[in-house]
């Protein structure tokens, strides 16, 4: 059996891998209130609602 975990968090490389963009533009991001994250120990991540408001901010925008 071949079941698929779906994951709940990305880190800030994996964000940035499906957004096209650098670390430094997250960080900035993070920094501007833009992006929302979570700590875990010394990870930051970004959570699947996270990312989905993000996405619907930046959609709204470009409307």
């Amino acid at each position: 059996m071949t079941d698929t975990i779906k994951k709940r968090a990305y880190t800030i490389d994996q964000h940035c891998e499906m957004w096209g963009y650098g670390r430094n533009t997250a960080y900035n991001e993070i920094a501007n209130g833009e992006l929302e994250t979570i700590k875990v120990g010394r990870r930051r991540l970004i959570t699947e609602e996270q990312e989905e408001r993000y996405r619907q901010r930046k959609e709204g925008r470009a409307a």
